[in-house]
Parts: C-alpha cells; sequence; structure tokens
C-alpha cells in the first residue's frame, strides 16, 4: 500500500495500478518496474542480488558505475522500495524474493562477488572489513554453495581477522570450515594446512583440547610433507601447549592473605590475553 501511495504521488491513477496491486505481490512490482529508470533498475537490481544484506553507497556506486548513486538512492527511497540503515541500504520487505521470481539476478550476483573478491584482495581496513561482515558473510556462503571454490579461500582468509576481533566466534569457526572444505576440493594442501591449523588453535583458545589436538596434528603432517618449516614451528609450538606435561607439584610455604585483587588482575582478563596471544602472535603464521 505504501509503494502503490508513492507511485499515485508521482501521478499515476489508483485505476492504473489498482488491480496488479490487489493480485499479488510479484503483479505490483511488474506493474512497478516500467515506472523506473535504467539506473534505478539497476540499482534495484544489485540491491535484490544481496537479498537481505545491506550495502554501502560507496560500494553501490563502483559497482553500478553511476555518478549519481544517491540521487537514485534517493528517488526509490521515495518509492519504498528501499530502506536505510544508515549508511547502508537494502530492500524493503520480501521485495528481494519477488524480484528474484520475476528477473534473473545472475549477472548481478556474479558481478557482486567477483567485485568483493577483488576488493579484499586490496586488503582494505580492517574496521571497513568489520563493516561488511554480514554482507561478506552471506556472499561466503553463497560462493560455498555454489563450489566456487577459489572465491571461498579469498573472501574466507580476507574477512577472518575481522570476525576475530568482532568477537564472531561462531562465523569464524563456519568460516574456517568453508575455507578446508574449499583446499581439499582444490586439492590445495597448505590452505588444508592453514585452516587446520587455525581450527585447532580455536579449539585450543576455548579448552577444546581433544579436538585442538587432532586438528593440530594434522596440520603439522601437512606442513611438513610441504617443507613449510616456518608453518611447521607454529603448530608445532601450538601443538606444545596441549601436549606438554604439567610440571610437577612443589612445596610451598603457606601464601599470606593479600588485599583484594589490583586493576589488570581480573580471570577474564587473563583468559581474554591468553586468547588473543596464542590467536596473534601464534596462529596468523601466513
Amino acid at each position: 500500500m505504501i509503494q502503490a501511495a508513492a507511485l499515485v504521488r508521482q501521478g499515476r491513477t489508483f485505476a492504473e495500478i489498482g488491480d496488479k496491486f490487489c493480485e499479488s505481490e510479484d503483479a505490483a512490482i511488474k506493474a512497478t518496474l516500467p515506472q523506473l529508470n535504467d539506473p534505478q533498475k539497476r540499482v534495484l537490481s544489485l540491491l535484490a542480488a544481496l537479498g537481505n544484506s545491506s550495502i554501502s553507497p560507496e560500494h553501490l556506486a563502483a559497482l553500478s558505475q553511476l555518478k549519481n548513486v544517491d540521487v537514485q538512492l534517493k528517488s526509490l527511497l521515495d518509492l519504498h522500495l528501499i530502506q536505510t540503515n544508515s549508511p547502508s541500504y537494502n530492500l524493503t520487505g520480501s521485495l528481494a524474493l519477488s524480484l528474484g521470481r520475476i528477473t534473473d539476478l545472475t549477472e548481478s550476483e556474479n558481478l557482486i562477488l567477483e567485485y568483493f573478491v577483488q576488493w579484499i584482495k586490496q586488503n582494505p581496513p580492517l574496521p571497513d572489513i568489520t563493516d561488511a561482515l554480514n554482507l561478506l558473510l552471506s556472499l561466503l556462503e553463497k560462493a560455498n554453495r555454489n563450489g566456487r571454490w577459489d572465491d571461498v579461500i579469498s573472501l574466507g582468509r580476507g574477512m577472518e581477522k575481522a570476525l576475530i576481533l568482532a568477537k564472531r566466534w561462531q562465523s569464524w569457526l563456519k568460516v574456517l570450515e568453508w575455507i578446508l572444505k574449499a583446499a581439499q576440493a582444490l586439492g590445495d594442501r597448505a590452505t588444508q594446512g592453514w585452516a587446520l591449523h587455525q581450527l585447532g588453535t580455536r579449539n585450543l583458545c576455548l579448552g577444546n583440547l581433544e579436538p585442538a589436538r587432532q586438528s593440530l596434528t594434522q596440520a603439522l603432517s601437512i606442513r611438513e610433507a610441504l617443507g613449510d618449516k616456518a608453518g611447521a614451528a607454529v603448530t608445532r609450538h601450538n601443538l606444545d601447549l596441549i601436549l606438554a606435561p604439567p610440571a610437577p607439584p612443589r612445596e610451598t610455604p603457606r601464601p599470606k592473605p593479600r588485599p583484594g585483587p589490583k586493576a589488570g588482575g581480573s580471570p577474564v582478563l587473563k583468559i581474554v590475553v591468553g586468547f588473543l596471544g596464542i590467536t596473534f602472535a601464534v596462529s596468523w603464521d601466513c
């Protein structure tokens, strides 16, 4: 109804649009599309290819190659076809599903994936990757589903640090599993070793010692077979944190009572510092 009212404000009559908008959402969209200019349709197609993911106007401008993308976005906002979660944009309601049913979005989907693969290969600043994490995860999932293994590895490795800094632990696990799957499909042993090392390090940080040992042992075997001395040394270091025998207990005098904990002595802080120490100083051996 909101979209129909917007068309009426632009000069369409209720008689022209009423039947289509009462029939179905797909019919309503079909009635709306002829009223749009080519730049508006281009933006709408790109947003539809993203599904429910939001995208910044800067990325939209690069993808659409429109110098006046802000003007097109404002016009689509006035028609209530898109919405903004400042500073990003996405389609309203279930419009992406309707456009997917009545138009072919393959070209736009391929364009978006190829654009972001090239973008992340340029090592953009981590805050920029963090802002686009949900969009990148959506693209990565689609690349995994379609068997685009090189793209899975490029996107996954490019966003990994941002996932850790954003504390997206489950997403980190999923991305590592997709990278490992892609590397196995390609027969890329070096990337398999890297992914297994990261999976083992993640489990080590979480205290899951047996899964950590299994992944790190596999990673070490692969890296040694490839002659990757530096990578093997880093994996061996993490593996030693699991396999090293505990120090024997020794008699110590009973400690005197101490005052309350000082600043910086929180057990939670120690866990976080230990986690970051293993992750950043040890596991990123790319």
